[in-house]
C-alpha cells in the first residue's frame, strides 16, 4: 500500500524521509495526547525492521528506474485458458497426433503448477494477509474521534437551556448518564462537517472532561470558548447518513417556538405563520421535524412540531378524550339530559340488547339495569380518540380484543395498615353508605383487601400495569405518566392483534 501511494505521488520513501518524519515528530510532540503515543511513534520510526523495509523498497525502485523495464504478465488467467484448450481438444471427434500430444502435455502436473504460479504472481496473490482481530481483544479500548468546529451563531443545547454554538443538541443518556449528541440540525456547522452524528458520546470539550456533568455545564464551557471548539467524541455504534427530504407543506396555523413549553430547544425552533410554505428536511423524530421556510437563504433548519404532535395537541385542547356511552333502564331524574349522563331506554329494549351481545358489560342495581354500549366504544376508537373505561373486572375478557386493543391499568389498594391510615387521614367517606356520611369500617377495609386479592388472582395476567393507590396524588401522577407512555411509546400486545 505504501509503494502504491508513493508511486501515485511520484515520490520515493527512503531513509532521509524517515529522518525528516522523526525530526517533525519531535517538533510536534505537543499535539499528541499522551506520552504513550509519542513513545510508540518514536520507536516505530527508529526500528530496524521499518528501516530495513524502506531500504529494500528504495533498491527495488532504483533498480526498476535503472533498467526501465519491468516484466508485465500477458494474462492473469493462464489456468482458465489451459482448461478451455483442453475442452476444445476433447470435443474434437478426430484428433491429429499433434493434438493428442498437446492434450497429454497440458495435463502434466509440472506444467499446470507452472501456470498456477504464473497466475498467482500476475494477480499479485503473494501479498501478506493480516490476521483477523482476535475476538478477545481489549474491549475497554474505545475509538475516539477529534472534531474541530468554528464557533458560530448556532444552537447546541441540553433539554433545559440553549446557547448558539455549532448546530447540534445534546442530552444526558438515560441509561448510561453520559452526555450524547441528541440531534444534528440540517445545514448547521455540525451537519456540514459530516463528523458529528446522533448518538455520539461527548468525552471532552476543549480538553475539559464532561464526565459527571449536566448538559448545562457543557454549555457553560462552550459559552466561555472563543474561535475553534474541539470535541472528543466516542462514535455511535450505528451511524446513518440521513438524506434530506424534499417534502413541502403549507402551514395551517401560527407557531411561536418561544411559547411552546414542550420544544426540546427553544433556540433551535423555527417560527412560522399560517400560509407559510415549509421545506421539511428531516422527519426522523416522531414529534419534532426539522424544516426551513421555502426560499429562506439560511441553510440551517429549525425544529417544528410534527403533524402527529399537533394533532394530539388539538385533540387534547378540544377535550376530545371522552368516556363511553352508558345505558340504563331507570327513569330520568330532574335535570338529567338523555345522552349526557346516560342513554335512557326501556327495560325491555335493554334486555333485548343484552341478549344480542350489544354491551361490553352490564349489571343490575336497585332494580335498574346499567350497561356500557359496545358500539359506542368502537365508534370512539374508530374516530381515533381515546376511550376511558372504568369497567367491572368481569368485563375484561370482552374488552381485550384486537379491535379495541386496550391498555389495562389496575388501581390496587395498599396494604391494610396503609389503607386504613391514608383513608382516615384524608377523612375518606364510605362508598358503601348511600349518603357517604361516615368513614369506612374495619370490615369494609378488610373487604377491599380480600376483593383486590381475588381480582389479582383471577385477572392479573390481563393487567398491563398496576398502580398502588397508597397516596392519591402520587397514584394520579403515575396514572398520567402511564397514559403518556401509551400515547408515545410502542407497547407489547398479543401477536394475533397485529397479524
Amino acid at each position: 500500500m505504501t509503494s502504491e501511494v508513493m508511486e501515485n505521488d511520484n515520490k520515493t520513501l527512503d531513509s532521509g524521509t524517515l529522518t525528516d518524519l522523526f525530526v517533525n515528530l519531535q517538533k510536534s510532540s505537543a499535539l499528541l495526547s499522551t506520552e504513550e503515543e509519542q513513545t510508540f511513534l518514536n520507536g516505530l520510526l527508529q526500528s530496524k525492521e521499518l528501516n530495513a523495509l524502506v531500504n529494500i523498497h528504495s533498491k527495488i525502485l532504483s533498480n526498476v528506474e535503472r533498467k526501465r523495464f519491468f516484466p508485465v504478465p500477458a494474462l492473469s488467467d493462464g489456468m482458465q485458458v489451459l482448461a478451455d484448450v483442453l475442452e476444445l481438444i476433447y470435443q474434437q471427434p478426430r484428433r491429429s497426433s499433434d493434438c493428442q500430444e498437446l492434450f497429454l502435455m497440458l495435463q502434466k502436473p509440472h506444467l499446470q503448477g507452472l501456470l498456477c504460479a504464473h497466475d498467482a504472481i500476475a494477480q499479485k496473490d503473494y501479498y501478506p494477509r493480516l490476521p483477523d482481530i482476535p475476538v478477545e481483544d481489549d474491549e475497554e479500548e474505545q475509538t475516539i474521534k477529534v472534531v474541530q468546529l468554528v464557533k458560530s451563531n448556532e444552537p447546541l443545547t441540553g433539554t433545559q437551556s440553549a446557547e448558539p454554538i455549532v448546530g447540534a443538541t445534546i442530552k444526558t443518556d438515560e441509561l448510561t448518564g453520559k452526555i450524547v449528541i441528541a440531534r444534528v440540525m440540517h445545514g448547521g456547522a455540525a451537519d456540514r462537517s459530516g463528523l458529528i452524528h446522533v448518538g455520539d458520546e461527548v468525552v471532552e470539550v476543549n480538553a475539559i472532561s464532561v464526565e459527571g456533568k449536566e448538559p448545562n455545564d457543557v454549555l457553560d464551557i462552550l459559552q466561555s470558548s472563543e474561535g475553534t471548539i474541539t470535541f472528543k467524541l466516542v462514535p455511535a455504534e450505528c451511524t446513518m447518513n440521513v438524506r434530506e427530504s424534499k417534502v413541502r407543506v403549507r402551514a395551517h396555523f401560527d407557531y411561536d417556538s418561544s411559547t411552546d413549553p414542550y420544544i426540546p430547544c427553544k433556540e433551535a425552533g423555527l417560527d412560522f405563520k399560517k400560509g407559510d410554505v415549509l421545506h421539511i428536511v428531516c422527519q426522523d423524530d416522531q414529534y419534532w421535524w426539522q424544516a426551513r421556510k421555502e426560499g429562506d437563504k439560511h441553510m440551517r433548519a429549525g425544529l417544528i412540531p410534527s403533524r402527529a404532535l399537533q394533532e394530539k395537541r388539538i385533540v387534547h385542547d378540544r377535550g376530545m378524550k371522552k368516556d363511553e356511552d352508558e345505558v340504563t333502564s331507570r327513569s330520568m331524574k330532574p335535570g338529567e339530559v338523555d345522552g349526557k349522563e346516560y342513554f335512557f331506554v326501556t327495560r325491555q329494549q335493554m334486555e333485548r340488547d343484552i341478549d344480542e351481545g350489544k354491551f361490553i358489560e352490564f349489571g343490575e342495581y336497585k332494580g335498574n339495569l346499567y350497561g356500557t354500549s359496545t358500539s359506542s366504544v368502537e365508534a370512539i376508537v374508530h374516530a381515533g380518540l381515546v376511550c376511558i373505561l372504568n369497567p367491572h373486572y368481569q368485563a375484561l375478557k370482552m374488552l381485550r380484543t384486537p379491535l379495541l386493543k386496550p391498555y389495562i391499568i389496575y388501581i390496587s389498594p395498599p396494604s391494610l395498615d396503609v389503607l386504613k391510615q391514608t383513608r382516615m387521614a384524608h377523612h375518606a367517606r364510605s362508598t358503601f353508605d348511600v349518603n357517604n356520611s361516615r368513614g369506612f369500617t374495619e370490615d369494609e377495609f378488610q373487604d377491599m383487601i380480600r376483593h383486590s386479592e381475588r381480582i389479582k388472582f383471577l385477572y392479573d395476567h390481563f393487567f398491563d400495569e398496576t398502580i398502588v393507590n397508597a397516596d392519591l396524588a402520587d397514584a394520579f401522577s403515575k396514572l398520567l405518566a402511564a397514559v403518556n407512555r401509551v400515547e408515545s411509546e410502542p407497547l407489547w400486545v398479543p401477536a394475533s392483534w397485529v397479524q
